[in-house]
């Protein structure tokens, strides 16, 4: 299951930081992302981290409302780990620079400070 997790995941989150939507890395990131999602079921942390690369790729095309909510999902996994943490800050980081007056992306943003270790 760990390999199935990487063959998705990891190519999810390249996709992500390529970026380039006239080369199609969005539509790509979505389908491993869904892909990693669907293989995730028993695996906590991993479905989360699914969650939220999914949210990062609807958030930057103009879905940010589902986008916040996957990630609000996504932190009530069961077992937070810090890397859970840090991509649902990236995801925090896309949602607030493009639709920072959206009450949902200020839930999540809220949400997730809940969730953050102080200090």
């Amino acid at each position: 299951m760990v390999a199935s997790f990487a063959m998705t995941s990891y190519p999810a989150q390249a996709y992500i930081w390529l970026g380039d939507a006239e080369q199609g890395d969005l539509q790509k990131a979505e389908r491993y992302a869904q892909s990693a999602l669907a293989l995730q079921a028993t695996a906590p942390k991993r479905k989360a981290i699914a969650r939220i690369d999914l949210g990062i790729i609807l958030a930057q095309t103009g879905e940010p409302e589902e986008a916040a909510a996957l990630g609000c999902k996504a932190l009530t996994t069961p077992r937070l780990v810090s890397s859970v943490r840090i991509h649902a800050a990236n995801l925090n980081d896309v949602l607030t620079s493009r639709y920072p007056e959206l009450p949902a992306v200020r839930d999540f943003g809220e949400a997730l400070r809940q969730v953050r270790p102080i200090g």
